[in-house]
């Protein structure tokens, strides 16, 4: 409790994706899930580049992961929820069942250090946290009296989870086999990856809230994630500040020429994506389609008035 709860003494960081919807209270939980694939041979570079500096596959993903995170809210605050199994804990490995804790990994992100810097930092602190998972989540958020609120997850929005080589248990004589993981209708958490595979390579799954992301946002994450993992293993000595993410579906897209002004670049996105959030204040939302439309009506009004 005591290594918990000193963890969060200074801070308890709220993970704020940017999101296409606008966040509703209650929240709903309609979800689905979207399977995209990645090589057996990025795996390996992943799990070779981690063993350097004596982190695991799980580590040097939920490291990657993170700095991803961070690329997409730019907070250096961090928290990812990470299932732990209790058995190691307990010492009860024969029981039956998922017996899975969530593990509140509370991360701060330097975009200054290499990757390989901030993965061997961050071994340490996940085996701490292994080392003290006999408090329950369900304690924790007690002791921390967080301020709930019903449109949000309390502490872990997102999660990771990885299980690798699920299919090696699984034999029939003589028979041909295939492991599927069940599709999802609902999520309980804004996002959640699940790196699941076996020697062939590994299938990332993301599931995610449809009352929050479009399917294509949650393509554009799969698509800016594998660039990263790629990029980390060519270099893992890359900074952290050099993996921030700029794609066609950004505003800060590097394509986006110094000679745009602003009315060149709302128009851009106006375009790009009309449904997505442009202003938010309170409770109150306009998407840039909206705002766009109200622009024109303004602007029509003024000319009519002689300006």
């Amino acid at each position: 409790e005591d290594f918990w709860l000193n963890l969060y003494k200074d801070q308890v960081p709220v993970v704020d994706l940017p999101t296409d919807f606008p966040r509703t209270s209650p929240r709903s939980y309609k979800g689905m899930r979207m399977d995209h694939p990645i090589s057996k041979e990025l795996l390996e570079q992943l799990k070779s580049r981690g063993a350097k500096v004596g982190g695991s596959l799980v580590t040097t993903l939920l490291a990657a992961f993170e700095v991803f995170l961070y690329a997409k809210t730019k907070q250096e605050n961090l928290v990812v929820g990470l299932p732990a199994s209790g058995q190691a804990a307990s010492g009860l490995f024969d029981v039956v069942g998922h017996c899975v804790n969530l593990l509140p990994l509370k991360t701060t992100i330097d975009k200054n250090l290499s990757f390989s810097a901030y993965l061997k930092k961050r071994k340490n602190e996940v085996l701490d946290a292994y080392d003290h998972q006999r408090l329950t989540f369900g304690e924790l958020i007690k002791k921390l009296y967080i301020q709930r609120d019903s449109a949000r997850i309390t502490l872990v929005p997102v999660i990771f989870n990885i299980d690798m080589g699920m299919d090696q248990q699984v034999r029939f004589d003589g028979i041909e086999h295939k492991l599927t993981s069940n599709p999802r209708a609902y999520e309980s958490f804004d996002l959640y990856l699940n790196a699941t595979g076996s020697k062939n390579g590994a299938i990332l799954e993301w599931s995610f809230n449809t009352g929050l992301f479009e399917p294509e946002t949650i393509r554009a994450y799969h698509q800016d994630f594998h660039t990263m993992l790629e990029k980390i293993a060519s270099n893992p000595e890359i900074a952290i500040a050099d993996l921030s993410l700029h794609k066609q579906n950004e505003i800060t897209s590097s394509s986006t020429s110094i000679e745009k002004n602003l009315i060149d670049l709302f128009k851009d996105a106006v375009s790009n994506f009309p449904e997505r959030t442009a202003v938010s204040f309170k409770e109150k939302n306009i998407s840039y389609a909206e705002l766009n439309n109200r622009s024109d009506q303004i602007a029509l009004y003024l000319i009519d008035r002689g300006v």
